[in-house]
């Protein structure tokens, strides 16, 4: 199956042998213990995504490899990064999702005093705050929490990152689900346990 037959939230893709006859490698974005992140545009549609290769069997357990995905695919907010699908070889996990070309917000934000090209207003701090809130209530309505929420996981969508900011979180990797039961008594317990679906 083709990446570009996957919905924006999908299920498992399926194992994609050759991933050059899929994906147009544009520039690598990171490397790092894990893996690397490369911006790829998609061969059937012409659409950018951002392709995360993570190792099998490295230092990051399998667990946090799905419940990341497992995370991701339940969720869909404006200001939570979309995936649209993964499927893995014999030696990565692929992770296919949005593109973020407006960079990690602390560095937008070191880039910006630095130049002293603009400021950053009240209004445009006031509009990121809430973009974020607005995701971590959705999150928090449905029982997960982030639980590494840091400026590095914060990340811009567009270059436009000082007229219109627009951020999303990223990283769920070490998400936590709560559910709640109630007691004989009726008293209420929120239990923690992984977000894996």
């Amino acid at each position: 199956m083709q990446a570009s037959q996957v919905s924006p939230r999908s299920a498992r893709i399926g194992a994609i042998s050759g991933l050059e006859k899929h994906f147009e490698v544009i520039r690598k974005l990171g490397e790092g213990a894990f893996g690397t992140a490369q911006l790829v545009r998609e061969r059937a549609t012409g659409q950018p995504r951002v392709l995360k290769a993570v190792r099998k069997g490295g230092d990051l357990p399998a667990e946090a490899i799905a419940q990341e995905v497992n995370v991701l695919r339940a969720l869909d907010h404006p200001n939570i990064i979309r995936i649209f699908g993964h499927f893995e070889d014999d030696r990565f996990v692929y992770i296919l999702m949005e593109p973020a070309e407006g960079g990690e917000l602390l560095t937008v934000i070191k880039e910006i005093y630095e130049q002293r090209v603009h400021a950053l207003s009240e209004t445009w701090a006031a509009r990121v705050f809430q973009q974020c809130l607005s995701a971590i209530a959705y999150c928090h309505q449905r029982g997960i929490l982030h639980k590494d929420l840091k400026s590095e996981n914060i990340m811009l969508l567009s270059r436009d990152r000082v007229a219109s900011p627009h951020v999303v979180i990223i990283d769920f990797g070490v998400a936590e689900l709560l559910s709640t039961t109630r007691g004989p008594q009726g008293q209420t317990h929120r239990n923690r346990g992984s977000a894996l679906a």
